[in-house]
């Protein structure tokens, strides 16, 4: 089997693939690149591959997670970032906004969120601390998660980006305190 064949039969489908998991084009370049260096390295097993389709689906899904993962946890240098030292974001300010919001969930989600989102406790840690399965924690934050979202919508309107991420609040008048 030669890579040439391989990558004319199949790179337009796995790139089509890429574009629906990333927003990127360059992005989707790179982990296309990541794919077939992959192919390449696995080249003499492949004869073996019942189905190479999903075979190659399988590897450029696990590429676009830890692109995602790696994108995740890289951390902007200094002179990247828009503000200055000085106007650094505060997080006590945060802090005392989001804890009226999370007390006014139920205990057992309240709880949830704060190990998971606060304290940056990972989901599969906390379902064995709490004798829980994984995908039933998974379920539960984002339950917590839409409840919170309720809250914070009682008192601030709120504006999303395309990737459900919160770029702009407005507090709704007479409905909450000061946060």
């Amino acid at each position: 089997m030669r890579l040439e064949d391989i990558w004319k039969d199949y790179s337009a489908g796995l790139r089509r693939y890429l574009s629906a998991h990333l927003a990127d084009p360059d992005d989707v370049e790179d982990v296309l690149q990541t794919v077939l260096i992959k192919t390449h390295a696995n080249l003499d097993r492949l004869g073996e591959v019942a189905n190479l389709r999903g075979w190659l689906t399988r590897v450029a899904r696990n590429a676009a997670v830890d692109f995602h993962r790696r994108k995740g946890r890289v951390v902007p240098h200094p002179d990247d970032l828009w503000y200055t030292d000085d106007e650094t974001p505060d997080d006590s300010s945060l802090d005392r906004c989001v804890h009226p919001f999370l007390d006014a969930l139920p205990a057992s989600q309240a709880a949830l969120l704060r190990a998971i989102d606060l304290e940056g406790q990972s989901q599969k840690v906390y379902a064995a601390e709490h004798g829980l399965v994984y995908s039933t924690v998974k379920s539960r934050v984002q339950a917590a998660r839409a409840a919170l979202r309720r809250v914070f919508e009682t008192c601030c309107a709120l504006k999303i980006d395309a990737r459900g991420r919160v770029i702009e609040t407005t507090r709704k008048s007479g409905f909450c305190g000061d946060c």
